[in-house]
């Protein structure tokens, strides 16, 4: 069988977006494979983010068995939640794994957490990776020598553009009134750069290669989303009508690139293809902290260290930043720029970690970047809690939960709360937080800070702040998008709502391979034509599904970047 398959990625791709679009008209291409093929919402992971959702998409299994459910490593072993991940941490085959068993040929251009890239019959693109010394970075490739290649036919200076990057993210630290319309247009111009070099970059390798399966992933619309919401978003209590004006389309300027990239990848692609098109989670707007660990403080279950939680220490910083600090951009833009960037040593308080802060003898749950950990005795490094009475606390937490409301409005804020053996399944379930939760309103973010005496308080955005997010909100977790058109693909309704994990069986099914029996998704066998279904009965086959690979450990310097980054956008703290 010789059918070809393209999974073109939609990071953070939403039909609150999506839907308006279709009605004016911007998305001929998506307009195109909806009146033809299929459409639907999904079910992502829970955590509703880019670790572990595209991983699950690009494996086929759940977290349990992924061994990977945050982009950092497990919880339970380290109260900082230790080192951030890479696809050398994943415990199973990836896609690209089956089809070079298969001697099938895959291309995979920009698709998250595929750093250090795979060795497959075909070709790897992984994300560009910043490294901490300014104007150094890393894209790299699989083959290795395909990465001067691609900067040569792109004619982008990959070192140049990642220090524009940094130098953008400096300037948060200015992000003042004077100079925000400066610092945003620069953001926008870049990430809708980057979707245009992803197509480029697609496109060249489509004609380089003779290959079977492409998936690429258009990351940027992420970003774009998470900075620019509020800017397109009325109902946003902080929308900004002068903003507005000047980034009101940003987000809807990033889908309009992307569509006009799927439609050139489509006809490249020519008449033997399936397309999906899918996201890894939704979106929603963001304005109300809710602080777990404050919420745990308050039921009796975390106790503070009676102590300052801050510490001195000498920090040299650039005189700009000290005179914007204290109002006074006005002197600093009359200063030759040396002057501007002397630095001045000054004395700084740094504020404790929060592992720090906490009196671990004295505390029975505490909040992690995406759920809830029992203190538990034998596991976690100063556990108090007997193993006896873990069931009995965990019940205590989610009647808790579910009783909590927002003084604010009198509504309850918890819709669903899952215990990690409801969520999860396979031999890495002892690694998840004991407790997850979905939000029953979008607008809220939890937090496991402990900088604030209430459990709830809004945002300000008035800074480099996001204004919209995706962890673990209803709206985010089953309602992906998925849309599916081709060769094979039948336009039709769906009466059940297909999940991530489903992508990998589909396409192995479509391609003629077998399917292994140990894959948590199943072949989305409703969507497609009569014709195919009665030739082609699809082979499931006890396949091994683990794969061990070997640990890549990250430098220091490497380490604090990506860390740096999660920060900017919300993942951790």
């Amino acid at each position: 069988m010789k059918n070809k398959v393209v999974v073109i990625g939609i990071d953070g791709g939403t039909w609150k977006v999506i839907d308006p679009l279709l009605k004016e008209g911007k998305l001929p291409h998506l307009e195109k494979i909806i009146k033809k093929g299929v459409r639907s919402s999904m079910h992502t992971t829970i955590p509703s983010q880019t670790v572990p959702a595209w991983p699950a998409c690009y494996t086929g299994v759940n977290p349990g068995k992924l061994g990977i459910y945050h982009f950092l490593t497990d919880p339970h072993k380290d109260y900082d939640e230790g080192r951030t991940q890479t696809v050398n941490d994943l415990k199973v085959k990836t896609i690209w794994d089956y089809l070079t068993e298969n001697n099938k040929t895959a291309l995979s251009i920009f698709v998250p957490f595929t750093y250090p890239p795979l060795e497959i019959n075909g070709a790897i693109v992984t994300p560009v990776r910043i490294l901490k010394e300014l104007g150094k970075a890393e894209l790299m490739t699989f083959p290795p020598e395909l990465f001067k290649e691609l900067q040569k036919i792109s004619g982008v200076n990959i070192e140049k553009m990642v220090e524009q990057k940094i130098k953008i993210e400096k300037m948060k630290d200015e992000f003042t009134q004077d100079n925000k319309i400066r610092v945003l247009e620069k953001m926008k111009d870049l990430y809708i750069f980057t979707i245009k070099k992803i197509r480029e970059g697609t496109l060249y390798l489509m004609k380089k290669y003779k290959w079977d399966f492409l998936m690429v992933v258009f990351t940027p619309v992420d970003v774009l989303q998470h900075r620019f919401w509020r800017f397109m978003d009325k109902a946003h209590p902080t929308y900004d009508p002068v903003l507005a004006d000047v980034f009101g389309k940003a987000i809807a300027e990033g889908y309009a690139e992307v569509d006009q990239a799927i439609g050139e990848i489509l006809q490249e692609a020519g008449d033997d293809v399936n397309l999906f098109i899918v996201s890894d989670h939704g979106f929603t707007p963001v304005c109300k902290w809710f602080y777990l660990n404050s919420f745990l403080k308050s039921i009796g279950l975390l106790k503070v260290k009676d102590r300052a939680p801050y510490k001195l220490r000498m920090r040299t910083y650039r005189l700009q930043k000290i005179l914007n600090r204290f109002k006074m951009g006005f002197i600093a833009k009359r200063l030759p720029p040396g002057v501007k960037k002397l630095g001045v040593p000054l004395p700084r308080r740094d504020k404790l970690a929060i592992s720090e802060m906490i009196d671990w003898n004295s505390t029975r749950a505490y909040a992690t970047s995406f759920g809830i950990n029992i203190n538990l005795r034998g596991r976690e490094p100063d556990g108090i809690v007997s193993p006896e009475e873990y069931d009995s606390l965990i019940h205590e937490i989610r009647t808790r939960l579910y009783e909590l409301n927002d003084p604010d409005t009198g509504r309850k804020i918890i819709s669903k709360v899952f215990t990690k053996e409801e969520l999860y399944q396979g031999p890495y379930v002892g690694s998840a937080p004991d407790i997850q939760f979905l939000l029953s309103e979008s607008y809220y973010m939890f937090s496991k800070s402990l900088d604030n005496a209430t459990l709830f308080r809004d945002m300000d955005h008035n800074n480099y702040a996001i204004n919209a997010h995706h962890i673990n909100s209803e709206e985010s977790s089953y309602n992906a998008i998925f849309m599916a058109y081709g060769k094979h693909i039948k336009h039709t309704g769906l009466n059940t709502t297909p999940r991530i994990v489903d992508i990998v069986p589909t396409v192995l099914y479509l391609m003629g391979l077998p399917v292994p029996d140990e894959l948590d998704g199943r072949p989305i066998a409703e969507i497609l034509d009569e014709e195919f279904l009665k030739a082609n009965n699809i082979d499931y086959q006890k396949i091994h599904i683990y794969k061990e690979r070997e640990e890549l450990l990250l430098s220091k310097e490497e380490e604090d970047r990506m860390k740096e980054q999660l920060k900017n956008l919300g993942y951790i703290e």
